[in-house]
Parts: C-alpha cells; structure tokens; sequence
C-alpha cells in the first residue's frame, strides 16, 4: 500500500514538473521573441527623435504614410504627430508597432519653452528702482494683464526700490538651496525650479552657431543704412545688430548675430503705442557679450543673449521676453511678458512618456 502511495505521489510530482517546464519554456520563448521585437519599435522612436533634433520634422512620417524600419531581425512601421498648444512647444507623439510579433510603442518628444517670463538671467539680475514686470497675450489683441511676468534666474535675483513683478522662479534649488538668493519685496513668495535652466552651454548655444555657419553672410547690420529702416522678414545673420532709428518689422523676422547688439536712444523697435506688440515678430539670438538697450527705448522682440550681459540706460520697456548671462540697468525698465511667446521652444527635443501601448 506504501508502494502504490509512494508512485502515486512520484507520477503526480513528475506531471507538475513537466507542466511547469512546459509553462516556463512557453514564456521563455515569448520573452526571447518579444526581447527580439524590442529593437526595431525603440531604434524607430530614437530615430524620430534623432530628425527632430537635426531640422527634419518635416520629413517625418505620418500616421497615413508610416515608415518602415528593420532592426535586429524585426520591422516596425512607425510614424509621428505633431501635438500642439496654445501654452507650451510643438511636441510629437512617436508611435512605432513591430510587424512579427506585434509591440506597440509610444513616447511623446517633447522641448522646453525658450522664453518663461519677461526676463531671466544666468547668473543674476538687478532689478531697480521703478523697474516692474507684468504680462499680456498679443494673440488676444488687448494689453490686459495675465499674471505672467516672472522674472528668473540660475543664480540670484534682486529687487531694489520699489521695483516690482508679477513673480520670481528661482531655478537650480537642488545645488543652490538658497532663500537668500532672492531678495527684495515679492520675494517671500517666489517660486524654485529643481534644476538649471541651461542656456549657455555649448549644447544650449548650439542652435545659434549652426544657423551662422549655415548663413551665406554676416554683415555687421545698421538700420539708419537701409532706405526703409525696416529689418528684412525671414531669417538672416549678422555680425553686429545697431539699432539706432526707429526700425520696423516687415515680416515675422529671426536675426542670428555672431557680436553685439545695440540701440540708440529714445527709440521704437518693432513697436508703437497705436498697436499691440508682437514679439514674436522680431527674435533676436545672439553670441556677444553686450546688449545695450540705451535710455528712453521701446522694443517688442523675444531676445537671446545667453553670454551677453544686458544693460543700458533708464525708463526702457521691453515687451517679450529677455534673456541673457546678467541683467541690470539704470532704473525704471518695464517688462511685458507677452505668453505668446511660450510656444517658442528650446529646439532640443526630448522622450517622456515612453510606454507601450
């Protein structure tokens, strides 16, 4: 009786071993085959990212017309779509599935906005007496205030007088955990960003020297020398930009310049008091290490000058957004923070949101 009990138990053992090595071969060879499938749907989403991040977005395949990729003894057909805000960048959702065993991929491209607030600085700025930052939307064709105008930095912000602004973000608070890094009146209630907002490196800046490697020409470019005063619409690249009569936009225009940019005084730059401003209208991005708003100066423009320190003389207003190394004036400068500018991006795209789908 022993003996049959003791078969009994060995045979019922031996068919849960073998279902279990059956079960177990079973997933092995699914994970082998979908541990196969991985590279050809994220050497797809790598290489959209890889045309966005090298001015082919419009090359990318659509969802109607996707491209097929093979890779590793697999084949994926993928495609991109383009995702668009009225408060934040273009990004693209990058979709791959592999053609054998199916696997579905997605991950989203996304940039950072290029301008956050009516002005930031690197290292720091010095806002002084009389000096305010607020904000608007052209898009809305009123000058009503939105609550927009920040004014931030990498290192620290000052705020002399009674000068004021919508709010203060201070960026880099994991390696500058410092409440002494913003002082002034809005300051008890500013806001930290946990990392840098890079803008200087070579990678940040890199954008600026491949268009004047690209450009034909860079002349050092003065308004007061053309007939119109007007800067020419598209883009285009200069050595030095001297703003110094009244110049106007004929176009949604993009200046690239290798040096320093400078306006004379009690001057309009793509701006008068009879219409709202359009920023976005005038982009300036610039490697100098000057710019000089001089006294008494209205400009409407998004401007980038990452290595520059940004000065100049009193009672000069900015609508857009200004960027720069450092920034510090005389005193009563005004910044309007115009949000549509928040749909300009860094250029540099990045994968979040990687999932299977």
């Amino acid at each position: 009786m022993l003996a049959l009990l003791m078969t009994m138990v060995l045979t019922g053992l031996g068919a849960v071993l073998l279902s279990t090595t059956i079960g177990q071969s079973r997933v092995i060879r699914h994970d082998q085959n979908f541990t196969q499938a991985l590279p050809s749907a994220d050497a797809a989403i790598s290489r959209g990212l890889f045309m966005l991040n090298n001015g082919a977005a419009g090359s990318l395949p659509s969802s109607g017309s996707p491209a097929l990729l093979t890779q590793g003894g697999q084949s994926a057909d993928w495609y991109a779509t383009a995702q668009t805000s009225a408060t934040a960048p273009t990004s693209y959702l990058l979709s791959a599935t592999t053609r054998t065993l199916q696997r579905h991929l997605q991950a989203v491209a996304y940039q950072s906005a290029r301008f956050t607030g009516g002005a930031f600085a690197d290292k720091g700025v010095v806002m002084r007496g009389g000096n305010s930052s607020d904000s608007y939307n052209s898009s809305t064709g009123t000058l009503t205030k939105t609550g927009h105008g920040a004014i931030g930095s990498n290192g620290s912000v000052t705020l002399n007088g009674n000068a004021t602004t919508d709010s203060v973000t201070l960026w880099n608070w994991t390696q500058n955990p410092s409440p002494a890094r913003c002082s002034g009146g809005p300051c008890p209630t500013y806001t930290t960003v946990a990392n840098a907002f890079d803008i200087s490196s070579a990678d940040a800046t890199q954008f600026i020297s491949a268009q004047l490697a690209a450009c034909s020409s860079a002349p050092a470019f003065t308004t007061s020398a053309t007939s119109t005063h007007a800067l020419p619409s598209g883009t285009s690249c200069a050595s030095s930009l001297n703003l110094d009569v009244d110049t106007t936009v004929t176009g949604p225009t993009v200046i690239y310049v290798s040096g320093n940019v400078t306006m004379g005084h009690h001057l309009n730059i793509n701006y008068s008091s009879s219409v709202i401003p359009v920023p976005a209208n005038l982009q300036i991005y610039m490697l100098g290490s000057t710019y000089d708003m001089a006294n008494h100066t209205a400009i409407a423009a998004a401007i980038y000058a990452p290595l520059a320190t940004c000065n100049g003389g009193a009672q000069s207003v900015v609508y857009g957004s200004l960027v720069c190394g450092t920034i510090s004036n005389v005193g009563g400068w005004t910044f309007h923070y115009d949000d549509a500018l928040a749909t300009i991006g860094m250029g540099d795209f990045r994968i979040r949101n990687y999932r299977e789908g």
